[in-house]
């Protein structure tokens, strides 16, 4: 009996006939792919649940998901234990397989007679992918298939070149190349493919071949699911890029739910489909399936973080609306309990997300803020999605809104610095007999202007992939896993690395984006930031006791005793209300910058001390600590080229014991603690080191690095 709501919720699929695509996250397993360091998803959401179905009974597919995920008490359920299962739970996939019930061999003999007796009264999800009857040599393929067994299915072939592979379906529909894909054995789809092209179809010419091999490649199973939607789901680059290549495999194809290979790489949180359907082959990144559901809602509702940021970066329809009117923000504030994380709903809102949509029920996304959530989430959420109130130039922290580069605060910085230095010559020195005022104002002045007008200018760090030595993103796809790259820019980020949602760059060693330099603060800039603060603290100081000194003596008789009595404006100087008015607006002004420039100076000096900016400090970590901050080391880089951030899980390269040592300890978030050095240390770090990994070389080290890998793991062997 299924779920009395599951013909009203557009994202429970659930049917008699379906089978599943294992939810689990971590079920990516490419052998003798290229591809290796993209396997798996960029999150560990390690969410199926295999308790509930040890008779492999129930099944859903790909696009259909648990039908009481609504209900925020209820997990995710991962119907049966398979061969994604076991990877999750850390088994060998063959013995995982071995124990379950869904090989041929081990099939209930019941059920098996009941098939060869009933074709069509037959319930098909009492059937798994695999099953076949009255076809001994199908079911030795099929069998080989499930187990992975390259060995014997070459040695089956090799023996009888004749096995018409074409032909062969199991009880599902499936036909063995889509089976394989289902298996995402990269190595049985080609014997496979091999045997069709060049034993069964080796008398047909090129194009009946390709003819036959193409509809043999766009073949769907029972649930009209084909080839690629199952290479997709698995996020198999080879396959998918094989079945591109030399077939005209269809990428519009939907199933019988809707959904094409965009929705069903957002269900699988797989970002390189994502990638060259959306970017590379131009598909319509809003394209909906039968419920109305693009790939972004689907991104949302399977807690694909990865996906959904490679989805955001190809510009999505925000506001589409399934058939209940759900937003993807609606489904992102559903999500949260179960993923732990406020990301999605954050990454959303940055990017536009309408806080104001409602659904077919009248309810805004804040409506479905649940009650079991943890008070530092939920009161996290309510704010986040409350309407954003702030005064841009005042700004201490980004809100969660889309915004652009703009000179408003540079304008208005300008203007009242104007307003104060022309009522510092023109109207208050005028009115000092002293002349040490004005040589202490200038000269601070001077060196507050200069850095903050470098820092305007300057580039603050931008992660670059440049004409001269430009890479493929395709390719950084292929040695990178996708959380080491920004979808956005198209480069390998470096552990001190993030993307301003502001200026749309990633910056290296970012530490935020200043609206008064109309800039980001980061590697190169950071030190300019500093001192121009220094200044504007003690010029703020200056002008205030300036200003209060001004107003105790009053306007001074005669401006011939003052070393600046000729600057005095048309003779108005010495007017009492004429001071007072510009005195109290230069103290009134001095004294509103003096307050935060005091706060930001002490928190940047102690981010100079230890080593860290103002984003590693204090970030939220929401997502893994359920509302709790985070607090990391960060590596500090040495001046020696060596010593460039090359990936996130491997942020220097050992140029001493130290650090060869440091490699062998455990890894917080992907990035190496270091033993902590003094405040001289760190402050030489951040006022003076500036260099920047090239793309160039992050690309070459990585490779390096799985060259190593891959000789050690041969050496096991």
């Amino acid at each position: 009996m299924q779920p009395s709501d599951q013909n009203n919720n557009p994202y429970c699929q659930l049917q008699n006939n379906t089978y599943l695509i294992d939810s689990g996250k971590n079920n990516q397993d490419f052998k003798g792919s290229s591809n290796n360091a993209n396997t798996g998803k960029g999150t560990s959401q390690n969410e199926g649940n295999n308790s509930n179905n040890s008779s492999g009974m129930n099944y859903s597919n790909p696009n259909g998901q648990d039908g009481n995920f609504y209900n925020p008490n209820e997990p995710k359920e991962t119907p049966y234990p398979n061969k994604f299962n076991s990877l999750l739970e850390k088994e060998d996939p063959r013995s995982q397989i071995n124990k379950s019930h869904s090989i041929v061999e081990e099939e209930d003999p019941k059920l098996l007679a009941k098939i060869s007796r009933q074709t069509v009264s037959v319930d098909l999800a009492q059937i798994q992918p695999g099953t076949v009857v009255e076809d001994p040599l199908a079911q030795q393929v099929f069998k080989y298939i499930s187990h992975d067994d390259v060995k014997s299915l070459k040695t089956l072939f090799f023996n009888d070149p004749s096995i018409d592979v074409i032909s062969m379906r199991d009880a599902r529909k499936f036909s063995v190349l889509a089976f394989s894909c289902y298996k995402n054995s990269e190595e049985c789809f080609i014997i496979l493919y091999n045997q069709a092209s060049e034993n069964n179809l080796a008398k047909a010419s090129y194009e009946q071949k390709r003819s036959i091999l193409t509809q043999w490649v766009n073949e769907v199973t029972d649930d009209e699911f084909s080839a690629l939607h199952f290479a997709t789901y698995q996020g198999n680059y080879q396959i998918i890029k094989f079945l591109m290549e030399n077939t005209d495999a269809d990428i519009y194809k939907k199933n019988k739910f809707g959904s094409t290979v965009l929705h069903i790489a957002a269900q699988g949180d797989q970002a390189m489909p994502i990638y060259y359907f959306g970017h590379i082959r131009g598909m319509n990144i809003n394209i909906p399936d039968n419920k109305m559901s693009t790939p972004l809602h689907w991104a949302v509702y399977s807690r694909s973080e990865v996906a959904l940021n490679y989805i955001l970066s190809l510009n999505p329809d925000l506001a589409a609306k399934d058939s209940k009117g759900h937003t993807a923000l609606h489904l992102a504030v559903k999500s949260v309990e179960h993923l732990k994380s406020t990301r999605p709903v954050r990454s959303l809102l940055l990017k536009g997300a309408d806080r104001e949509a409602k659904d077919n029920e009248g309810r805004k996304a804040r409506d479905y803020i649940s009650d079991n959530l943890p008070d530092p989430i939920r009161r996290d959420l309510k704010n986040i999605l409350a309407k954003q109130r702030y005064i841009e130039c005042m700004m201490i922290k980004t809100p969660l809104v889309p915004l652009k580069p703009n000179h408003d605060s540079q304008i208005l910085f300008w203007v009242l610095s104007f307003i104060v230095y022309f009522s510092l010559y023109f109207i208050l020195y005028p009115n000092l007999p002293v002349w040490y005022y004005s040589v202490s104002s200038t000269m601070v002045g001077l060196k507050m202007y200069l850095p903050f007008i470098l820092a305007t200018r300057r580039d603050p760090g931008i992660l670059k992939n440049t004409d001269e030595h430009q890479i493929d993103f395709m390719e950084l796809m292929k040695v990178f896993t996708p959380s080491e790259l920004c979808p956005d820019c198209k480069v390998i980020r470096t552990p001190r690395s993030r993307h301003c949602s502001i200026c749309n760059v990633c910056v290296e060693r970012f530490d935020h984006h200043c609206v008064w330099l109309n800039n980001c603060v980061g590697i190169k800039t950071h030190g300019l930031y500093l001192s121009f603060l220094t200044f504007l603290w003690v010029l703020c100081l200056l002008v205030m006791c300036i200003s209060m000194d001004c107003l105790g003596r009053g306007p001074i008789p005669d401006t011939a005793d003052s070393p600046f009595g000729p600057l005095c404006f048309f003779g108005i100087c010495n007017v009492p209300a004429v001071q007072r008015i510009f005195g109290g607006f230069d103290l009134i002004v001095s004294t509103i910058f003096f307050v935060p420039s005091s706060i930001l100076l002490y928190i940047h000096s102690k981010n100079f001390a230890l080593g860290k900016t103002s984003h590693e400090r204090f970030s939220k970590r929401a997502a893994n600590k359920m509302g709790e901050p985070e607090t990391q080391d960060f590596v500090e880089v040495d001046e020696d080229e060596n010593s460039l951030l090359q990936s996130s899980k491997n942020s220097v390269t050992p140029n001493d014991q130290e650090d060869k040592e440091a490699l062998n300890q455990p890894l917080d978030q992907g990035i190496r603690t270091r033993k902590k050095k003094g405040c001289c240390f760190n402050c030489k770090v951040m006022m003076c080191h500036h260099k920047i990994p090239t793309q160039k070389k992050l690309y070459e080290r990585q490779l390096k690095k799985l060259e190593q890998l891959n000789r050690q793991t041969l050496i096991k062997e």
